[in-house]
């Protein structure tokens, strides 16, 4: 069995541990502000109790290019996507934006302070953050709606 900070027995151990800890970091990040009403879910649960949502969904875990070490230890990068959506009943389209980045805001500073997520992973960083910055007419009904597709990449060593 595999132990430390990062370490994982294989790709698959190591990307479902990264996965599940970006979960459980996501869920304090939001307990400590006080964020009650935020459905919280791994994968989408529907139907939604509240108007903001935050979702872990996909997982990759590439090794790159790189050499294999003798005891066939190599760095992996695990990516976890999160979605974030927030609904309102206004007109006003900044006021999603505000909340759903203010979400965002709130669980990219958890990992800043908890980088390892708890020993998951060597570290575990915000990457990529997309917004496509309008409400669909037929998606809302009579509101607005800001969803933001999130990255976390995490590097983990796979090793014996």
């Amino acid at each position: 069995m595999t132990t430390g900070v990062g370490l994982h027995a294989s790709m698959g151990n190591a990307a479902l541990a990264v996965k599940d800890a970006v979960y459980a970091q996501i869920k304090t990040a939001l307990a400590d502000a006080g964020e009650v009403e935020v459905d919280l879910s791994y994968g989408f649960r529907w139907p939604a109790r509240w108007d903001d949502l935050v979702a872990v969904t996909a997982v990759r875990a590439d090794p790159g290019e790189g050499a294999l070490g003798r005891q066939r230890r190599r760095e992996i990068t695990v990516s976890v996507d999160v979605n974030l959506i927030a609904w309102a009943p206004t007109d006003d389209e900044q006021v999603t934006h505000t909340r759903a980045f203010g979400l965002l805001d709130v669980i990219d500073r958890s990992f800043r302070a908890e980088p390892t997520l708890g020993g998951a992973a060597m570290w575990c960083l915000l990457g990529e953050v997309t917004s496509d910055g309008a409400t669909d007419d037929d998606d809302a009904g009579h509101g607005r709606i800001t969803e933001i597709a999130a990255t976390f990449d995490a590097r983990v060593i796979v090793t014996n």
